[in-house]
């Protein structure tokens, strides 16, 4: 009995010096993978600071100089964040006219309502935007024109969205036509010049005016600056005429 407790004392005591070389032995290994680990990063971290030129081989850490490279590096990261944040809102922005010009063909009315807000609030970026991304039709058939546009930014007075659209690629493409058009739809044939002065924007009428002019001496147009002022209307009446209908002296000053 007592060699039988004896092997048993044995056994149990080689069990748990095994079980100890193994815990033993698991350490070693997780603490070798960790060394590893530490050495791989210290090599990247190595590999990026020689990268930055903040040390070479044979010189000492500057450890002013990798603390602002790591507020340069972050001020970068910043800045390409706002970057990437610009360019979702401008995706969005697109994606947005896209829809907008799409959902033209269903419901075009509903969307020219939506465009006319941005052009009575002033939104020089959304018209911006919209010749950009859009290719606004030259095209009088189209829902969305730039006949359209135009009128209605120089109904209500945003001079800046009329600079945008007989500056673009479409006001250039035009020309004069586009100031020569005739609009209908209560107008009885009233151009552009027309629909400014009867309502007063006289800033904006001298404008169509230079406008029509630098057209005439850089393309060669037929049409001169004083047939342009001394078009009529479908009924015959010339701007003159309406401006002293208008019993607006500063009209008729102009």
């Amino acid at each position: 009995n007592n060699d039988n407790n004896d092997n048993n004392d044995g056994i149990m005591t080689r069990s748990k010096s095994d079980g100890h070389h193994r815990e033993e032995s698991k350490d070693i290994n997780g603490l070798h993978r960790q060394i590893l680990s530490l050495k791989d990063e210290l090599e990247k971290t190595k590999h990026k600071l020689l990268q930055y030129e903040i040390f070479d081989e044979n010189s000492e850490l500057d450890i002013h100089a990798l603390l602002n490279s790591v507020d340069s590096i972050t001020d970068n990261e910043e800045n390409d964040n706002e970057e990437k944040d610009d360019k979702k809102e401008d995706v969005n922005d697109t994606q947005e006219l896209k829809n907008e010009k799409s959902s033209s063909k269903s419901n075009g009315a509903s969307a020219w309502k939506q465009i006319e807000k941005n052009i009575k609030k002033g939104d020089g970026s959304y018209i911006d935007k919209l010749i950009k991304f859009t290719k606004i039709s030259m095209s009088e058939n189209e829902e969305i024109n730039c006949f359209k546009i135009l009128e209605s930014a120089t109904r209500n007075n945003q001079i800046e969205i009329v600079h945008k659209i007989i500056s673009s690629y479409i006001g250039v493409k035009l020309g004069n036509k586009l100031l020569c058009y005739r609009y209908d739809n209560g107008y009885q044939g009233y151009t552009i010049l027309m629909i400014a002065v009867t309502n007063g924007f006289l800033d904006i009428a001298n404008d169509l005016l230079d406008y029509y002019e630098y057209n005439c001496v850089n393309y060669n147009d037929e049409n001169k600056l004083f047939e342009y002022l001394n078009m009529t209307d479908r009924n015959g009446v010339t701007l003159l005429m309406k401006a002293c209908s208008s019993d607006k002296i500063k009209i008729v000053t102009w």
